[in-house]
């Protein structure tokens, strides 16, 4: 944290009542609150909503003009609150939160918020496309004191917030203002002198401030002068901390949007004080922050409201996620699940809604946070306010993305704000115990251009199945079909008598252990999704018995990978973590080796760049039964590293998949039954990508103006994982088009000449 770059990343993404903390050598635990006295501004503006859906249709051009319109805003308000020595706390999409304190505050927040809405005249009339939008905005001011607190995990992020009473009361004001006016409170007015002049409005206690001609004092010493503490870093999102957001350009992307808003926080703080309620904020924000890193999501901000506390997560922003709406809900319902079985006394509700919004960092040049604008943004906040306390409300978007992962339960649709139609709602009841792959279903859709890979595969199953254990390493990018080979040949293999297992490995299952071995094993058990524990673990302990009586005794070691309570035994209670490891992975291999004595065994594992260490070393061990019927096929988007996989068997075969061919590209369109003038045009924006071919087949979209969600999905999760020069040179040079001599890249940004290297393209 020593260098200019990480500095100005601090200063311009951090309050500096935070920096300021870090600047006390007494500073030393990464959880504390303390109070700040004086004024709180919330300023809440009106129109970016709008222009940002006109924008979005624009694609990168609007997404530009969204952020150059949204940065001379913020550039302009944010100059005036530094001039009135006011701090940026707080970024909650297109509103401010800003903090006075010391001398005057509430004189210095009244004047402020007076200049700023003189400033507003500079965005009443700002043309977009077609339309002329204007941006309007209501300013609320309360004085008091602020319970500030710093949350989260003890070795890795933290968070920043603001509790406590005066803070829902500034949130409260706010809305009391009528666009164009600057409202306080009694409090705040109780600090103003002689120089303001301000009118009581029509709500009780709430004051206009209608002028002044109160003389601005000198701001501050400069803020770089104030040292800066390592754990400041901790405070920022990892896209933002390791430098992959550079600039203030935005974009427009899909993004599922969750809302949450955490109840009784400000009563916890007045009954039981500062001690207890940091420490329940703090075990909160540790679910919260554990699940988004474990499902992929990102905590743009906190925020202040009436009654509480908001968070706003985003999953598929500032980086793609996979199956952005299936992990978020997954999300909503671990934190519901280890909220109500805390101590704790806060409470919250949850709205969850999916679609395009505009997600960029937005603010000044000494003053910025990331954030999301949209009406997607808009209508998770609603829901939210719509659900019930201790519920998960999705809209249909988000609920019919996740097919039957979940219970959830259709509710009456409800009008919301914004919308002249009511919106169809679903409540989340809970996860589901369901597997996409537990068991090969026959595909309705023929097998297209892979038939000397399923040749190959064969041949491989015939040695197997003459007892010499084989594994497949099949790898390929996102989308080129891997899956769907592998699930046609294990169902082939089911249909001549093997027993086939498969498992899909989750990017949220890295780190739990066994993971990928779940429902292998339940099938070996028999153990079915209405088993209770009870019913499953007979089912171990009799399959146990009759495969490998030997080692019944180690039944418990197999009923704990499973997450099945047993009673244990003395035996496996007296062995030490190393031998329990050891016995575990001994007796899974004379199991499976039993089974396969009866019908030659397939194992497949989906997605194995995320299978967990356990799980891989568990393979590594199967295949040491070097003259047993077992089949091991290994789906990843990775090529295979030696350095991970030490088998004993010689028996491997890599395959890696690539596009199709144009004949067999063409083969699937006319399946579908494409159009034959749109065939040559959708083959051109496929590039051989299967799954790219099939959805644009199925959607029919070969305009270029937008992209089914699969495809979308897909194509964001290879751009996000691409470094930020040569991201930002692809942003650059998309422009262009698709083929162009390379010597136009010397006029872009660097990495042009390693860019054009790499892709061969002339």
């Amino acid at each position: 944290m020593n260098t200019t770059v990480d500095k100005s990343i601090i200063y311009r993404h951090l309050p500096l009542t935070l920096i300021r903390h870090w600047s006390d050598p007494q500073a030393q635990s990464p959880i504390w609150g303390e109070w700040l006295e004086g004024s709180l501004m919330h300023c809440d503006v009106t129109g970016f909503t709008a222009m940002s859906e006109a924008l979005a249709k624009s694609g990168k051009e609007g997404a530009e003009f969204m952020a150059s319109i949204l940065n001379q805003f913020f550039e302009r308000m944010l100059g005036i609150a530094r001039d009135w020595d006011g701090i940026q706390m707080k970024f909650g999409g297109d509103a401010m939160l800003l903090y006075f304190g010391g001398v005057d505050h509430a004189c210095r927040a009244a004047a402020c918020g007076l200049d700023m809405q003189k400033a507003m005249k500079e965005f009443g009339n700002i043309p977009v496309t077609e339309e002329n939008y204007s941006l309007r905005m209501r300013i609320g001011i309360h004085s008091g004191r602020f319970y500030s607190v710093s949350v989260g995990q003890e070795n890795n992020l933290l968070h920043y917030m603001l509790l406590g009473h005066d803070v829902n009361k500034t949130a409260d004001v706010e809305p009391m203002a009528e666009p164009g006016q600057v409202v306080v409170s009694n409090e705040a007015r109780q600090h103003l002198d002689q120089h303001f002049k301000a009118d009581q409005t029509s709500h009780a206690n709430i004051w206009e401030i209608k002028r002044h001609n109160y003389e601005r004092l000198p701001v501050s010493p400069a803020q770089q002068n104030i040292a800066i503490n390592e754990n400041l870093k901790r405070y920022l999102m990892p896209p933002i901390a390791s430098g992959n957001i550079a600039t203030l350009t935005g974009e427009h992307r899909r993004t599922t949007i969750v809302f949450i808003y955490i109840l009784h926080s400000t009563e916890l703080l007045a009954s039981s004080g500062e001690a207890e309620t940091l420490r329940q904020i703090h075990d909160y924000m540790n679910f919260v922050l554990d699940g988004i890193e474990k499902y992929g999501g990102y905590l743009i901000t906190s925020d202040v409201s009436e009654h509480g506390d908001k968070l706003l997560i985003a999953f598929g922003a500032p980086v793609s996620c996979e199956n952005q709406e299936e992990n978020a809900v997954r999300f909503a319902c671990e934190l519901n699940q280890k909220l109500d079985s805390s101590y704790l006394h806060l409470k919250h509700q949850i709205g969850i809604n999916t679609g395009h919004v505009f997600a960029g960092e937005i603010g000044s040049s000494a003053r910025r946070e990331f954030t999301t604008i949209g009406d997607t943004t808009n209508l998770a906040a609603r829901l939210m306010a719509a659900a019930d306390v201790g519920s998960i409300i999705t809209s249909a978007a988000t609920a019919e993305k996740c097919g039957d992962i979940f219970d959830k339960t259709a509710l009456k649709p409800i009008r919301v704000k914004g919308k002249s139609q009511p919106i169809s709602i679903y409540k989340i009841n809970r996860m589901q115990e369901y597997e996409k792959s537990t068991l090969p279903q026959e595909n309705t859709t023929p097998l297209f251009g892979r038939e000397k890979q399923m040749e190959q595969l064969l041949g491989i199953s015939r040695s197997t199945q003459a007892g010499h254990c084989s594994w497949i390493y099949m790898s390929g990018e996102s989308g080129i079909g891997k899956s769907r080979l592998c699930m046609e040949f294990i169902h082939q293999l089911h249909n001549s008598g093997w027993l086939t297992l498969s498992g899909i490995c989750q990017s949220y299952t890295r780190h739990t252990a066994y993971r990928a071995w779940y429902y292998p094993l339940r099938k070996i058990m028999g153990i079915s999704l209405n088993d209770n524990n009870e019913s499953a673990w007979q089912k171990i302990t009799k399959t146990v018995e009759y495969y490998i009586p030997e080692l019944d005794v180690f039944s418990p070691l197999i009923a704990d990978m499973l997450v099945i309570e047993n009673p244990g035994n003395a035996v496996v209670k007296s062995l030490d973590a190393k031998t329990r490891r050891d016995k575990r992975l001994y007796t899974i291999i004379c199991l499976l080796e039993a089974v396969s004595k009866k019908n030659p065994v397939v194992i497949f594992f989906d997605n194995t760049q995320w299978i967990d260490s356990s799980s891989k070393d568990l393979v590594t061990e199967v295949l040491s039964l070097t003259s047993s019927p077992i089949l091991f096929c290994l789906a990843s988007r990775e090529k295979l590293d030696s350095n991970l996989y030490h088998p004993q068997t010689s028996n491997l075969t890599e395959m890696e998949l690539t596009e199709l061919s144009n004949q067999d590209a063409k083969q699937l369109l006319d399946y579908y039954q494409v159009a034959p003038d749109m065939i040559d045009r959708i083959i051109e924006r496929a590039k051989g990508n299967p799954l790219f071919l099939e959805e644009l087949a199925r959607s029919d979209t070969t305009s270029g103006a937008s992209l089914p969600e699969s495809v979308y999905d897909v194509i964001m999760a290879r751009l996000d994982h691409l470094d930020t020069m040569k991201k930002s040179l692809l942003k650059n040079a998309s422009v262009i088009g698709q083929i162009f001599d390379s010597a136009v890249l010397n006029g872009l940004p660097s990495a042009a000449k390693e860019f054009s290297s790499e892709t061969g393209r002339a």
